[in-house]
């Protein structure tokens, strides 16, 4: 029987993991497709060598098809939170996203909440045809809360989908 600490250190490794997919969402999709069309090409070019009698084919690159799955299973769940997203949260995402790209760190601290901030009020501002700007500064709290709520979400549809183990 798994112990309570366990147990917490599972959940709370769940959800870095569900953080990740979220924030890396597109770097890792640009990987999958890369990762399928390789498969293919190495397929065709081993079929060429087969047919031809040209040698052996040593494969510069192993992707298991289990990664493939699994990869592919997050990357459908990631778009099936992003389908439950409000317009708010979605804009959120996609300056969370932009933030995390930029890397910015003080004293070893990604520090990524000023930028949201700033940029999702100029974004609303501009969605909603408005000057005031002010109007849509999201607090630190709010940040906060918005993002867990996306962390979480992604999380229980994760666990769902089967890209989580269950302990």
């Amino acid at each position: 029987m798994a112990r309570r600490d366990d147990v917490l250190r599972e959940l709370n490794k769940d959800y870095e993991t569900a953080a990740e997919w979220l924030l890396f969402y597109e770097d890792r999709k640009r990987q999958y497709y890369n990762d399928l069309n390789y498969i293919r090409e190495e397929s065709v070019f081993h079929e060429v060598c087969v047919k031809t009698g040209t040698g052996d084919v040593v494969l510069h690159k192993v992707i298991s098809q289990t990664e493939l799955d699994e990869n592919e299973k997050w990357l459908l769940a990631i778009e099936l939170v992003e389908s439950m997203l409000g317009p708010k949260k979605k804009v959120f995402l996609d300056i969370r996203r932009v933030a995390r790209r930029k890397n910015k760190t003080v004293n070893g601290h990604e520090v990524w909440r000023g930028y949201v901030q700033t940029n999702y009020a100029e974004k609303m501002a501009e969605l909603n045809e408005s000057r005031m700007v002010d109007r849509w500064f999201l607090s630190d709290r709010t940040i906060t809360v918005w993002w867990q709520e996306l962390v979480e979400l992604t999380r229980l549809v994760a666990l769902k989908r089967g890209c989580l183990k269950n302990f």
